[in-house]
């Protein structure tokens, strides 16, 4: 039976940081795992039902260009109106990344008003001074635009009070409250960016942000900070997420609510997202919320990918997948976590932050982990493979290979793709370049 369904990505979302979000009601997933590290293969997985490996989307082939249909055109397919409001500009950079969906908005656009009016993220990229004179530069962009001056003017004042707090959440709310979701069967992604470095807050003084390239150079010497600008984050994501989920509630008969990997936060001595499978990094908050679902807790062992036939079936859509139907009933089956590398930019990143020449080389190789009943095991470069306790390390080996060869890899190009001086910046302003 079709049915209206909302999938909530609440990007950077570790884990441990859940109970913040308890209001959220629905069935709780409470071992929930992404398939890689960050955001592009785990959003491949989501709409594919695949490893990134098999569909050769992650860090070194960022475009949704697999030869399969994705789940958007799946469900575009079966008459479903399909909906794609990102407030993360990773994801909209590739190529490949709107197969299917009827409408994508980008994070400049995300809030109504925007559209039609002066773009105003790609003003204070090309502004970066502050101050005077980027206000003096702002009026006269409002004055020469080609629209209504005041309205530009309000909205660029607008722009640059919520770009310091919002991570898209309110413009999202306003975003959906104009839109009519009433005419057939609708598929909504929604992807958010308060808990994403930098972490922009309400009441700080600017913005916090750490890097990969941070975390190898030993260069963090405020973690007290950094660690609160996080907490502060996902303080403000609660309270502006409660009033998105209300609207959505009244529209959408599911909401799936999930983040897309965690956040490194000095464990292991590291920080930010960018390499590895630690624990803290693919461990992710999951729920499942719908007028025919209970509040409860399910302890079996999940995969995102698992949300590809959950929400085929939730739309009765029928669909090939790896994932299993999480409403169905499941078993404690291994899990597969990926890691495939660095992203190219962060060779420059480690260069100007100051980490010793090789590094990147030696870090920058696969990496894989696996999640049993009793735990969880992950490959590292410096110490091979670490356990959690009461994990048997040969069984992991063991159950690792056995993952990989079930999966036909589909090879991808390795050179760097071409982007432009304004998709750079916007790779560095997310720690990513």
């Amino acid at each position: 039976m079709s049915s209206n369904v909302a999938l909530v990505v609440l990007d950077s979302l570790r884990h441990d940081v859940w109970d913040s979000l308890d209001w959220v009601p629905g069935l709780r997933f409470s071992r929930a795992y992404a398939p890689s590290h960050w955001t592009i293969p785990t959003h491949a997985s989501v709409f594919t039902g695949r490893y990134p490996s098999e569909i050769g989307v992650h860090g070194k082939s960022a475009s949704l260009d697999c030869p399969k249909p994705v789940l958007a055109e799946q469900l575009a397919s079966a008459d479903y109106r399909t909906r794609f409001y990102s407030a993360n500009t990773t994801v909209t950079f590739w190529d490949g990344w709107g197969r299917g969906f009827d409408k994508v908005v980008p994070f400049a656009q995300l809030d109504p008003l925007d559209e039609g009016l002066v773009d105003w993220s790609e003003f204070a990229r090309r502004n970066p001074d502050g101050g005077m004179s980027q206000k003096a530069k702002a009026v006269l962009k409002c004055i020469r635009s080609d629209c209504s001056t005041v309205a530009a003017f309000r909205q660029g004042l607008c722009y640059f009070r919520r770009s310091r707090a919002d991570g898209g959440t309110k413009s999202v709310i306003r975003r959906v409250n104009n839109t009519d979701f009433d005419t057939r069967f609708e598929f909504l992604v929604l992807n958010l960016m308060e808990t994403h470095t930098p972490y922009h807050t309400p009441d700080d003084d600017g913005p916090v942000n750490v890097t990969i390239g941070d975390a190898f150079a030993d260069n963090v010497t405020n973690p007290e900070r950094v660690r609160g600008g996080y907490r502060r984050s996902v303080e403000y994501l609660a309270e502006t997420y409660r009033e998105l989920f209300d609207i959505l509630e009244a529209n959408f008969d599911y909401i799936i609510t999930v983040g897309d990997h965690g956040e490194m936060l000095g464990e292991h001595e590291m920080w930010n997202h960018g390499y590895g499978l630690y624990p803290e990094l693919v461990r992710v908050p999951l729920v499942l919320s719908g007028t025919d679902i209970p509040d409860g807790e399910n302890t079996t062992l999940v995969s995102l990918l698992d949300l590809h036939k959950t929400i085929g079936d939730l739309a009765g859509v029928e669909l090939d997948s790896r994932g299993r139907n999480l409403l169905s009933c499941l078993d404690d089956r291994p899990l597969l976590t990926e890691y495939h590398g660095f992203l190219p930019w962060h060779r420059d990143q480690f260069e100007r932050k100051g980490v010793p020449e090789g590094v990147y080389d030696e870090h920058d190789s696969r990496l894989h982990g696996v999640v049993l009943p009793e735990g969880y095991a992950y490959e590292t470069h410096a110490n091979g493979l670490q356990t959690e306790d009461g994990v048997d390390l040969d069984r992991a080996r063991t159950e690792i290979e056995k993952i990989r060869e079930t999966i036909d890899e589909r090879e991808t190009g390795t050179a760097e793709p071409e982007i432009d001086e304004k998709t750079k910046q916007h790779l560095r302003e997310l720690g990513y370049a």
